[in-house]
C-alpha cells in the first residue's frame, strides 16, 4: 500500500497509508503547535521518545536550526520511515535515531498496533520474541553521551508513566539533568478503549511519578488537550488529578468524549518563561507555526 505525504512546517515527510496526522493537522490548528514553539528559545539537545514517523523531528527542524534531537522509536515500521524522513530533511546530521523501547526496568517488549496501524502499544514478552531493544532513560543519554537534554517528549500512547519514573531516577543521581518534560498522560489503552481495566492503575502510576518529579523541583506544569488546546498552568497536581477523573467519567459514565487525554509540560522555576510565553504564543496565533 502506498505511504502518503503531509506538510510539517517547511518540509513535507511520509506517513503511513493510515495515519491520522494529516486529518488532525487539517482538523485543528493548534495540533502539535505546542513543542515547535517552545523550540524557537531553548538551545541544547532534544530526546524525542516515541518518534514514530518523525514528525515532531520535523516541527523542530523547521523551527530552530541549531537543536539536536534524538529520535527514539522502537517500531519496525515507523523506525524504517524515521530514517527516510531524516534522511530527505536533514542535512546538517542534527538527528540521531536509536531503536528501542525507554522503560523504568529493562525487559523485552514487542509493540501492539491499533486498528489503523499508525500507533501502537506495548506488550511484554519473552526475549525471542521482543522487537527491539530496551533501555532506561539514563542508559539512553549514556549511549549519546548527554548529560542535560533541554528537552524530553515521550509519546507511547498510556506507557508514559514508566518512562517519566524513569526520568526521575536518573535525575534523582544528575543535578545537571532538568529538562523541561512533555509527554501524553493517557490512562487507556487504544484496543482496550475506554473501559480499560487497567486504567485506574496507570493513573495512579502516572500521579506517583508527577509527585517524585515534583521532589526534583519540579513544581510546575501546563495541561492541554489531546487537539493541543492550552487548557491551564498551575503547581497544584491535584488538578491533574481531577482534569483526568473528569475525562474518565465524561469517556465511562457519560459515553461522550470532550477530550481523549491530556498533554502535560512539566517544569522547574527557570523554565516558566519560556513555556508561559509559548502558550501565549498559542492564544494570540494558533496557525504561525505552520506558514
Amino acid at each position: 500500500m502506498p505511504s502518503r505525504q503531509v506538510r510539517i512546517g517547511k518540509y513535507t515527510i511520509e506517513t503511513t497509508p493510515n495515519h491520522p496526522l494529516p486529518e488532525y493537522l487539517r482538523r485543528f490548528p493548534l495540533y502539535d503547535q505546542f513543542i515547535p514553539r517552545l523550540c524557537r528559545s531553548l538551545h541544547g539537545t532534544v530526546i524525542d521518545i516515541g518518534a514514530n514517523i518523525g514528525d515532531t523531528m520535523a516541527a523542530i527542524l523547521g523551527s530552530n536550526p541549531e537543536l539536536q534531537v534524538i529520535c527514539v522509536e522502537p517500531d519496525d515500521q515507523f523506525f524504517a520511515i524515521l530514517q527516510r524522513n531524516r534522511g530527505a530533511i536533514d542535512h546538517q546530521n542534527r538527528v540521531r535515531t536509536f531503536k528501542a523501547f525507554v522503560t523504568r526496568s529493562g525487559g523485552n517488549y514487542t509493540i501492539v498496533k491499533n486498528e489503523r496501524h499508525s500507533t501502537g502499544h506495548l506488550q511484554q514478552v519473552s526475549k525471542a520474541e521482543a522487537a527491539a531493544r530496551s533501555v532506561t532513560v539514563g542508559e539512553l543519554l549514556a549511549e549519546f553521551a548527554v548529560t542535560s537534554p533541554v528537552l524530553i517528549k515521550s509519546d507511547t500512547d498510556g506507557f508514559d508513566a514508566p518512562i517519566l519514573a524513569s526520568i526521575a531516577e536518573h535525575a534523582q543521581g544528575h543535578t545537571a539533568c532538568r529538562p523541561i518534560l512533555f509527554f501524553e498522560m493517557q490512562t487507556y489503552l487504544q484496543e482496550q478503549g475506554f473501559a480499560d481495566p487497567g486504567r485506574s492503575a496507570r493513573q495512579a502510576d502516572y500521579l506517583q511519578a508527577i509527585d517524585q518529579l515534583s521532589e526534583l523541583g519540579y513544581r510546575h506544569f501546563a495541561a492541554l488537550d489531546n487537539f493541543g488546546t492550552p487548557m491551564l498552568c498551575g503547581t497544584d497536581f491535584n488538578v491533574l488529578r481531577c482534569l483526568q477523573e473528569y475525562i474518565s467519567c465524561s469517556q465511562l459514565r457519560n459515553r461522550h468524549s470532550p477530550i481523549f487525554f491530556l498533554d502535560v509540560v512539566l517544569f522547574q522555576d527557570q523554565h516558566l518563561p519560556v513555556v508561559s510565553d509559548t502558550l501565549m504564543s498559542l492564544q494570540a496565533d494558533p496557525a504561525g507555526e505552520r506558514n
